[in-house]
This record gives structure tokens, sequence and C-alpha cells, in this order.
């Protein structure tokens, strides 16, 4: 089976995306990043009433703004890195990554190719398949993949199922 797509800069920022949603070292920092403040806040609220100076109205301002930050600051610290990452494509040398892309389904390998390279890949080199409503990504290590985007794809319905079908069966999901 063969597949064809033009591939750009929000195909990979929806793998960043997925990435970062689904990666538990991500979700650690990001959990430290959101309760570090709310922690500081509290660590100074309480210096305030072991030295006596404590006062409600100061006090209660930094819980706000703590609890505001909490709600809020998760999604920044998303978006922030997201952006940090679309910095990293913006540079041209990526050139050959953006663009038309080709790839070949074959009984042991995948053959991808795009206007600067041709890559193989052995079906037992992708380690796993995340699918989402709009893509497929085939993991080759931990942090890269295969970007498949499934709306960029002229198949009928009957491909479409084949597609799936052959990615399904090819590749063996991990047991955690």
């Amino acid at each position: 089976m063969k597949i064809e797509f033009n591939f750009n800069l929000n195909d990979w920022m929806e793998f960043q995306k997925n990435y970062l949603e689904n990666s538990k070292q991500f979700q650690r920092i990001k959990m430290i990043a959101t309760w570090l403040f709310p922690a500081l806040m509290v660590f100074i609220i309480l210096m305030e009433v072991i030295i006596g100076r404590f006062n409600l109205i100061g006090a209660c301002i930094l819980f706000v703004i703590a609890f505001f930050w909490v709600i809020f600051y998760p999604k920044q610290f998303l978006k922030q890195t997201l952006k940090r990452s679309a910095k990293i494509l913006d540079d041209r040398i990526n050139d050959g990554y953006l663009g038309q892309h080709k790839i070949e389904f074959l009984e042991d390998t995948i053959v991808h190719l795009t206007s600067e390279s041709e890559t193989i890949i052995k079906w037992v080199g992708i380690k796993k398949m995340e699918e989402t409503e709009t893509y497929y990504f085939l993991y080759n290590t931990t942090v890269s993949a295969l970007i498949i985007p499934k709306l960029k794809l002229e198949l009928s319905e009957e491909e479409r199922n084949e597609l799936h079908e052959l990615l399904t069966t090819k590749i063996e999901p991990l047991v955690d």
C-alpha cells in the first residue's frame, strides 16, 4: 500500500503536542512547575506567621495568586513548550522534513520518501503506534515517530480501513 501527503509545521506540532500530553516525564515537570510557586507562597505565609508579621490581606492575596497559578499555568506551560518546539523547525535547515511525503508499506519494511531522503524502516523498528482522530504516530524511538496525517490522505473508506488494519496488525502492542 502507498500513501502520499503534504507534511507541514502544523502536523509536526500535533505530534509534539501528543507526545507532551502523553509523556510521563513532561507531566512530572509540569506538575513540579505548577506546584512549586504555590508551595513558595505557603512557605512565605508560614515564615510571616513564625516571625510574627502575619498579614491577613497579604496572605489572601498570595493565596488567590497561587490559586490562579494552579488553574492557568499548566496550559501556559504546554503552550510555551510547544512554542519553543516550533522554533526548532522554523530553522530553514529542516526544509527536507516539510513538504511532500510518500510512504510505501511493504511486507517487512516501510519506505518513507521525502524530497531529500529515503528511509527504510523495518516493521519491528516501530516500537508503538498511537492513533488520534486525525493522526497515526508510528514511534521508532521514545521521542520520534513517523507522522501520518489521516485527513490529508486521499483514500477511499475501504483504503482507510485497509491502512488501519495493516498498521494494527503489523505493529506489536507494547505490554507495560
